[in-house]
Order: C-alpha cells, then sequence, then structure tokens
C-alpha cells in the first residue's frame, strides 16, 4: 500500500496516505461521471457499441438543426463555395464545406445527395481522422440513415415535450 509520496516542488513536500484515498476516489468518481455521460449520450444506444461510428456520427449528426441550417446556409450554396476553394487551391475549406453539406443531406435523409457529399469530402481530404470517419458513413450509410432519423425523432419528442411541459 502506498504511504507517501515524495513531491519535489521547491523543497520536499510530502502526501500522505489519506491526499492519495481522496485524489484516487476524485479519479474513481470523474470516471462514473464519464460513465454516466456516455450512458445518458443517445448515440450510445443507437450505434450499438460501434466507436468508430459513434465518433462519426457524433461529428456528422447537427445537435440543433432547426437552429443551426438557417446559419449554416443551403446545400447547393455550400458546394459551390466547396467548388470555388477548390479551384482556389484550399482543399480544407473545401471539404469542411462539402462535410458541412453532407451533414445537411443526412438530417434531411436525402441519401444520395449524403452519398456524393461523402465521397466528394473524402477525395479531397488530407487527413486520417476524416478519412476514417467518411469512410465508415459511406460503408454503413443505409444504417446512418436510419440512426439519423432516430436519433433527429427522438430530439424533437423530447423538445416537444420540454416545450409542453
Amino acid at each position: 500500500m502506498i504511504e507517501a509520496v515524495l513531491v519535489h516542488i521547491g523543497g520536499e513536500k510530502s502526501v500522505e496516505g489519506a491526499d492519495i484515498a481522496l485524489l484516487m476516489r476524485r479519479k474513481s468518481e470523474q470516471e462514473a461521471q464519464a460513465g454516466a455521460e456516455l450512458a445518458t449520450d443517445p448515440l450510445n444506444e443507437l450505434c450499438a457499441g460501434d466507436e468508430e461510428l459513434h465518433t462519426a456520427l457524433g461529428y456528422f449528426l447537427l445537435h440543433e438543426p432547426e437552429r443551426q441550417i438557417p446559419i449554416l446556409g443551403a446545400v447547393n450554396d455550400l458546394i459551390a463555395e466547396a467548388e470555388a476553394a477548390l479551384a482556389q487551391g484550399n482543399r480544407l475549406k473545401a471539404r469542411i464545406n462539402f462535410e458541412t453539406a453532407a451533414k445537411i443531406a443526412i438530417y434531411e435523409q436525402d441519401e444520395d445527395s449524403a452519398k456524393k457529399l461523402l465521397t466528394r469530402a473524402n477525395e479531397i481530404s488530407e487527413s486520417e481522422l476524416p478519412l476514417k470517419m467518411h469512410q465508415k458513413l459511406l460503408s454503413e450509410l443505409g444504417n446512418v440513415m436510419k440512426i439519423a432519423k432516430t436519433y433527429y425523432e427522438r430530439g424533437t419528442v423530447s423538445k416537444s415535450a420540454e416545450l409542453a411541459s
């Protein structure tokens, strides 16, 4: 059992066993809190333990679509901005615009547009994480659309219930 730890910061100080127990308890509480957050995350259940899918959908699902879409813009405008950015050699801006358009297409349940936009974003992506997310979403696009539909329906239902209260 650890009875004391010596820390050297401008001199010797010791952390007694009780302090270590407090630190261990705090760490356990933080881990429990993280577990509780995962349990309340609606994507956990919908993704059935698929961490890659959970990560990708966590990025590609809009959290407040009714508020976000008017700010983000129309799909056609985002595509035009992406193409203009590509013409200027700005692949990052183009990828982000294609991804944003794909998010809206997923929300609107337009599977064909989502596929085209994710494919386009994937073709110009230069980073590993976006590539993995695009490929995961493309490989399970039918399931992605079902999950998104359920996710948005649940969000709408819970918001309606909150408003009625």
